[in-house]
């Protein structure tokens, strides 16, 4: 049989479809995970509100195919909630630390904003940001757990076991500039820094903190083309 002939292209209607299953399967997941009630109350508003296009743009950068999770198991969200699938949803959560790190990263975001309100921050607002969202994320992609590796030898001077965003705190604290700027040549460096730069230009786009993005497409002029920008640039109006 023809392989390239067999293979099934996504259509829109497709996408939407299973834009709106995935959003399902992560509040079910979510609603039946063991976490704190903070942290499940905000990560279930933030599922609600997240648009679709940056829900599948984080699902494209972790190489999630969710149009065939879609099409193989359309009845996932309901499955998540069975015996099995709370028991997989449970290890996970504890293999992956995300009680503790949610923890410490609520913590960190305050001493940041502390230290930004009172003007004693030790580096540039972005490099921190850079950095804090490098650390958080490192364990999604192979990329962020090579990088992590090599912060760790910047950060941890010792053989503690405190997790990086911990180590990076006290860096904070301790106002340790020159640590602080080894750990930017290291992310600057890596091609991890790319993806992190990503997923922050994505979060802020839906934020509104960022400038719109315009495309300009080329085509044949036409008068009815150069009317068009005549009246955006004269301000419009009609003759008598």
């Amino acid at each position: 049989m023809n392989e390239e002939h067999d293979r099934v292209t996504p259509t829109e209607d497709d996408g939407r479809a299973a834009a709106a299953w995935l959003r399902g399967v992560l509040a079910s997941i979510a609603d039946v995970a063991p976490l704190s009630p903070w942290i499940k109350e905000a990560t279930q508003r933030c599922i609600r509100r997240l648009p679709n296009w940056i829900m599948t743009a984080w699902a494209k950068a972790l190489n999630v195919d969710y149009v065939t999770a879609y099409r193989a198991c359309p009845d996932l969200a309901e499955k998540v909630k069975s015996d099995a699938g709370m028991h997989i949803v449970k290890q996970y959560v504890e293999t992956h630390n995300a009680v503790p790190l949610a923890n410490t990263l609520h913590q960190l975001a305050r001493k940041v904003l502390k230290l930004s309100r009172t003007d004693r921050l030790p580096a540039s607002a972005d490099t921190i940001e850079q950095q804090v969202c490098a650390l958080g994320m490192a364990d999604c992609t192979p990329q962020g757990e090579q990088f992590i590796q090599q912060a760790n030898s910047i950060l941890c001077e010792s053989e503690r076991s405190n997790h990086p965003l911990v180590e990076y705190q006290v860096l904070l604290e301790g106002k340790q500039r020159q640590k602080l700027k080894d750990i930017d040549v290291v992310l600057s460096r890596h091609p991890y820094n790319s993806w992190v730069t990503e997923r922050i230009a994505e979060i802020k786009r839906w934020l509104g903190l960022e400038p719109p993005t315009f495309h300009i497409r080329y085509g044949e002029r036409t008068p009815l083309w150069d009317s068009f920008w005549d009246n955006i640039l004269t301000g419009g109006g009609y003759e008598q």
